[in-house]
């Protein structure tokens, strides 16, 4: 009986490294693919995606702006276009969230989520706005624990500090 829970609890562990390994490989395949996705962006409109202070109200944080970005529904300035999407969404997952008034645009928000269920981190700070030294874009995922630290007043990642022990970056 020993020797059959010992190899079940190897079993089982050796399952679940399995999937935490399948998750990370899936999340930098993802990465990939968003990041193709703001390339075909920037050599549409010129630019990358800007962060949520130059977008309308309507686009509630940087994540919602990102899908709609990638789907062809806004331009670098903000404003609203009708393209064609640049990244074939359906191979990502996405959460579609409903805040308190629905009939709001502003309380809809759509967002690609990465294995673990955490919502794809990107920043842009264009042309050094904010001091960037780092002049393209940071996209992340959080990784397991779902947990990081903001991106530097410099733009460059951080993969020293403690909360990004497990961040997967675009390359």
């Amino acid at each position: 009986m020993a020797i059959m829970a010992i190899l079940s609890g190897l079993g089982i562990k050796m399952v679940g490294g399995f999937m935490e390994s399948s998750r990370k490989s899936r999340a930098k395949a993802e990465l990939s693919m968003i990041q193709h996705g703001l390339e075909a962006y920037r050599a549409k409109f010129g630019d990358y995606p800007r962060e949520n202070g130059t977008y309308p109200t309507n686009v509630a944080d940087e994540q919602q702006m990102l899908f709609n970005a990638l789907n062809g529904k806004i331009a670098p300035d903000g404003t609203a276009v009708a393209s064609r999407a640049l990244l074939d969404l359906s191979s990502l997952t996405l959460e579609f969230k409903v805040y308190p008034n629905p009939s709001d645009s502003a309380s809809v928000a759509n967002r690609i989520v990465d294995p673990w269920g955490n919502v794809y981190l990107y920043s842009y700070d264009p042309k050094g706005g904010l001091g960037w030294t780092n002049y393209s874009y940071v996209l992340y995922s959080e990784g397991r624990d779902g947990a990081s630290t903001a991106v530097p007043a410099t733009g460059i990642k951080d993969l020293t500090a403690a909360g990004n022990a497990d961040n997967l970056y675009a390359e």
